[in-house]
């Protein structure tokens, strides 16, 4: 039966007191179903019935079975008729098969969108690794320049200094000439 199924709205109850009748919104319209108080405590109690294993090639009794063990929770009770009971349980069979399988697709899906969730979120680690790693070596090539600069800079005032020492060494030789 389907999970989404609504309760029944009651209609005015018929000539019989002991019958209801239950005006749903889907395909199947004006099911009627017998609401004995036999019925009604059982379905209050929270028990159900017990039916003999001999009796289960009874028609009735297994429709009796089906609305009463197999779908105690569902406020409608299945036609007396038994083909349309049959129809109407495999009907919401059908409906329910069909919601699975598009339930299943949309887990592939999902599980699809998931692998590959996973597959980018990993593509984008190993960019960020190589972006953090480009970043590292620019920072060091920066210091490395950073401090030939300051080396050069040395360099070239150790130059001067030595050049000035050259010019007076020069001057005090061209003096003791």
């Amino acid at each position: 039966m389907s999970a989404k199924k609504t309760a029944p709205k009651r209609a005015a109850p018929s000539e019989n007191d002991d019958e209801v009748q239950f005006i749903k919104s889907n395909k199947r319209q004006g099911m009627t179903a017998s609401a004995s108080s036999s019925k009604r405590r059982c379905k209050a109690s929270g028990s159900t019935p017990k039916v003999s294993p001999s009796s289960s090639s009874d028609p009735a009794t297994v429709l009796a079975n089906l609305n009463t063990v197999v779908f105690p929770l569902t406020p409608v009770s299945l036609p007396e008729d038994s083909l349309a009971a049959i129809q109407s349980v495999q009907s919401d069979l059908l409906q329910e098969m069909s919601q699975l399988f598009h339930l299943g697709e949309r887990m592939d899906d999902h599980a699809s969108i998931k692998s590959d969730k996973a597959a980018l979120t990993s593509q984008l680690r190993e960019e960020k690794d190589n972006v953090l790693a480009k970043e590292k070596e620019i920072k060091d090539l920066k210091l490395r320049v950073r401090n030939q600069d300051e080396a050069w800079m040395l360099a070239a005032s150790e130059n001067v200094s030595l050049r000035e020492q050259l010019e007076r060494c020069e001057e005090e030789i061209c003096v003791l000439r």
